[in-house]
């Protein structure tokens, strides 16, 4: 396995620093959705040379509980941060940095209070891609415009590695116009492009940063979205900061139309019978 390489990537957003660390935001595991278990991932982290990983899996922080357990034996420099992939009633939102239980299908105001009380940070992910149980930008604006600040959103995760690859896909021409479908047969909507442009006209104005995520779920799309940030700086208080930078893979790995169904059936398993935290 090779290690990490910048060359490998595209930067889509920010401005690098001479001296950095990575960290690698939104990964599944078997405790949700994924193939790989936490400890599996941290390893992963550390043979590609990635400083910080983030587990988001869908309502529970299992995963961060069994590799920040064994961290140190696998390497003291990969810094494994907890959090959750939390179900509201108006979208899907990330708990970043509290090990808190976070209650399921509440609206985003409450769940973000309950997170950031708890110490955390509210993401609001996969931000504007209809075809996933996202937060919409409307939302944002909704949310961080409350006067409670507690009640707001930290982040929006833009650049989510599963959209682009949507956005990628490959033009079909359909009846003389041209189609662009995604893997699952889904209309591109461009969610990312959406996302970036709200950041850079609206995101001071609703006090909101950006932190993108691979959403992960395969050992091969691991890294194919990584966050840089300078050495010497925590991961979250430089994404707080606003002093990160986006890398996209060149090559990004494009799961199967079947691998996309196992997922889906096993997520389904999960909710009827979710893993013990």
């Amino acid at each position: 396995m090779k290690p990490f390489i910048e060359s490998d990537y595209q930067v889509v957003r920010g401005i690098p620093t001479p001296d950095a660390n990575f960290g690698v935001f939104h990964i599944h595991t078997v405790d949700s959705d994924g193939k790989g278990t936490g400890i599996q991932f941290a390893k992963r982290a550390s043979l590609l040379g990635i400083q910080t990983i983030v587990f988001l899996d869908h309502n529970n922080g299992r995963a961060y509980k069994d590799a920040a357990a064994v961290g140190g034996g696998i390497n003291p420099s990969v810094i494994v941060i907890p959090g959750r992939e939390v179900n509201s009633l108006d979208g899907h939102i990330g708990s970043v940095g509290t090990e808190e239980d976070i209650p399921v299908d509440l609206p985003a105001e409450e769940t973000n209070r309950i997170i950031n009380e708890s110490g955390g940070s509210a993401v609001a992910l996969h931000l504007g891609d209809k075809a996933t149980d996202s937060i919409s930008l409307d939302t944002v604006r909704r949310v961080n415009s409350n006067p409670d600040p507690m009640t707001h959103f930290s982040f929006i995760e833009g650049n989510n590695a599963a959209t682009l690859k949507v956005e990628k896909a490959v033009a079909l021409p359909v009846l003389g116009l041209i189609v662009r479908l995604s893997p699952r047969g889904r209309k591109v909507d461009f969610a990312s492009k959406k996302a970036n442009k709200f950041m850079d006209e609206e995101g001071a104005t609703y006090d909101v940063k950006q932190l993108d995520g691979s959403d992960a779920h395969y050992w091969k799309d691991f890294a194919d979205v990584v966050t840089g940030y300078p050495a010497g700086e925590g991961f979250l208080n430089a994404a707080l900061s606003g002093k990160t930078w986006t890398l996209v893979k060149k090559r990004m790995y494009y799961p199967s139309l079947r691998e996309f169904q196992k997922q889906k059936r096993l997520l389904e398993i999960r909710k009827v019978n979710p893993p013990v935290v």
